[in-house]
Formats: C-alpha cells, structure tokens, sequence
C-alpha cells in the first residue's frame, strides 16, 4: 500500500449516523496505490485508525495483483476523533480484507480541511443551530473542518 498523494490526504468532521445519540464522527479521505504477489484477488471490506471503528462501510477495492496504474480513493467515516482542531493527523490505516486479515498502512498525515468562512456564513443563515446542542452559533465558534453547523466546544469536548 502507497499513499497516492499527499496533498490529497484530509479529514474532517461530520456528524454520526445515530438519530439518538448524535455525535461527532472523522471522515478521512485519500487515495493509495495497492498491490500483492498472490494468485488471487484481495478484497479490502473495511478500514479503521487503531482505536476507532467504522460508522459507515467503505467501498470494497479489489486489488487484483502487482499492476495498480491507479490509486483507489479512500474515504472513511470512524468514531470517535482521534484528531485535534486545525491539527495535522498522523497515522496508519488498518485494512481489512475478505479473509478478516489486517493490513496496515505506513503513516500518513492527514490534514485538516477546514471550510472557508464565507461558506460557514451561508451556512449559518439557513441552518443556524449547532447539530449537537441545538444552540445558535456564531461564525467564530463555528467548527472550520466540520461539514455542519457545529461549535467546536461540542465536537471537541
């Protein structure tokens, strides 16, 4: 596994599937190169940071053998953040394939991706209530990497 660029590595924030329970929940996107030496094709099923789990499943990629011309573009959701505000993350992802092997990832630093304030702006005129508390947020405590409506005191508490 190679990281295909990484520029293209980042993560942001977004809000867990549980209607009941809301909470916050990393989404983690890059592309990589994949290849093995086997006869078979590997199945990679699901991918997670040591600690976290998935919340929604991943698309399958199919690594059939030593030629992969192109990366496959990775995007994950996992609970709970293992990353600080406007910091960078760096870590290893831990691919699962068909046979419930692991395979593990060099380190890749993901960066932040943090939303232009005009766009929070807009935003906050339609949805103006935090998605957590339910209370109103200003533009300055408006999470810049969450892709809602959000203060950063309730996604990093």
């Amino acid at each position: 596994m190679v990281l295909g660029g990484s520029i293209y590595a980042i993560w942001s924030v977004s809000v867990a599937p549980d209607p009941i329970e809301k909470k916050p929940m990393m989404i983690l996107i890059c592309q990589m190169h994949f290849a093995h030496a086997e006869n078979w094709s590997v199945i990679l099923k699901r991918a997670h940071l040591k600690g976290t789990k998935e919340e929604f499943p991943m698309a399958d990629i199919v690594v059939s053998g030593s030629c992969d011309p192109q990366p496959e573009s990775i995007c994950i959701s996992l609970t709970p953040l293992k990353v600080k505000p406007g910091r960078d993350l760096i870590s290893k992802l831990i691919f699962v394939d068909q046979f419930n092997d692991k395979h593990v990832s060099e380190k890749i630093t993901f960066h932040p991706n943090t939303i232009p304030s005009n766009m929070h702006a807009n935003r906050l005129r339609s949805s103006p209530n935090c998605v957590f508390c339910n209370q109103p947020v200003t533009l300055e405590d408006q999470a810049k990497e969450a892709q809602m409506t959000a203060h950063t005191n309730c996604i990093w508490r």
